[in-house]
């Protein structure tokens, strides 16, 4: 027998009967992950989980606990204690302490777990031991490294995961923007009249320097902006998180092109530097909010104010717009200047994995937004 043994509470028909099933937790499978540099500052998790079906009823436990610790000096033991929480089909969660024994060796934690949990049952106080010969378990001292036993057995089975975190961590969470401001409508392409033959794209000129004709222009500029925060994970939880905008550049729009050539004039980036209003950690998973915190802490989001002007080329104003020359168009300023505001997004979902990405729409065209993610201690 190996590993964890009395592990599972089982519920009869007619009262509640703890029963220690021996689980022989031989590693099914065992996984170990690591990133990350060393620190000195540790929470080692432990969740075991198991499903049972017996007499036609279904039973349950689900037992969690952890130890925070300083990894000592290589060969030195090390002993701590910690809160473990046990509970299951009608067992009322009950508290007790989760024992960890154990040295840091070759860049290795070895510990052999230990627990003190008593349970009341009917009146009756019942001494629970989960971890009775259970064997050395080695992990290495790397954020993130796991361990995982599963077990199957007739009726049931269960799972036991043992989990090394950092204390303290800064992830740098990146989002690339791009975004378009214009004017004027989104141009279609014009067919000929029916009167000409066929509907085809109505052009000007023949052979290779025809050009489409469209019913409207768009211009303006798009921009690329940059949105990096820090953001401060303790003992597997969001503590805390800050961040920046800036832009990184911007180019001349403009559809069909060569009718205006625009430029951005100014940028101006309100409420920013930042401080993420709320973080919501689940396992790798991150929720971050985005807000600015203002005088008596009110919070408001974060702005890109955009003003652009743009010069118009009535020529090619006139090859590439149908009826430029009637009344709607021939007005048209030969100088345009506007402005346009910019909500940056206040609600961002990452995974915290070193080098980790993703992308949303075609990098570099309006609306992509590019999420990078970059374990920095």
């Amino acid at each position: 027998m190996s590993c964890i043994k009395k592990l599972w509470l089982v519920c009869s028909i007619t009262s509640l009967i703890l029963t220690f099933i021996g689980l022989d937790y031989c590693p099914l499978r065992a996984e170990a992950q690591d990133s990350g540099e060393e620190k000195k500052q540790w929470t080692l998790h432990f969740h075991f989980y198991a499903q049972s079906q017996a007499a036609g009823m279904i039973g349950w436990a689900d037992n969690t606990g952890h130890v925070s610790f300083d990894v000592p000096e290589e060969g030195k033991s090390i002993l701590v204690q910690g809160p473990l929480v046990v509970k299951g089909t009608n067992i009322n969660e009950t508290h007790g302490t989760l024992i960890i024994r154990g040295s840091a060796q070759h860049g290795q934690l070895r510990f052999v777990p230990d627990n003190k949990v008593v349970l009341t049952l009917h009146g009756f106080s019942q001494s629970l031991d989960l971890f009775e010969g259970e064997e050395e378990i080695v992990l290495p001292l790397k954020e993130g490294a796991r361990k995982t036993f599963t077990s199957n057995w007739e009726g049931g089975s269960g799972k036991v995961i043992w989990r090394l975190v950092e204390n303290k961590q800064i992830w740098r969470v990146t989002v690339d923007g791009w975004d378009r401001f214009a004017k004027g409508e989104e141009p279609i392409a014009l067919t000929r009249p029916k009167s000409l033959g066929k509907p085809s794209p109505w052009t000007y000129g023949t052979g290779k320097s025809a050009t489409v004709k469209y019913n409207a222009a768009q211009y303006g500029v798009l921009v690329h902006w940059r949105m990096v925060i820090d953001v401060e994970i303790e003992k597997d939880s969001y503590k805390k998180g800050k961040g920046d905008v800036s832009i990184v550049s911007e180019s001349p729009y403009c559809k069909p092109s060569s009718v205006y050539n625009c430029q951005a004039q100014r940028f101006n980036i309100v409420n920013a530097p930042f401080t993420v209003k709320k973080g919501e950690k689940s396992g790798q998973h991150l929720n971050l909010t985005v807000y600015y915190k203002g005088v008596n802490h009110k919070t408001s989001p974060v702005l890109l104010f955009v003003s652009f002007k743009c010069q118009l080329d009535k020529l090619a104003a006139k090859m590439t717009i149908a009826y430029w020359n009637t009344k709607k168009h021939s007005y048209a300023s030969q100088e345009v200047s506007a402005g346009y505001k910019l909500y940056f997004p206040n609600l961002i979902s990452v995974e915290l994995i070193d080098n980790w990405s993703k992308s949303e729409g075609s990098q570099g065209e309006d609306g992509s937004r590019v999420y990078k993610v970059k374990k920095m201690s």
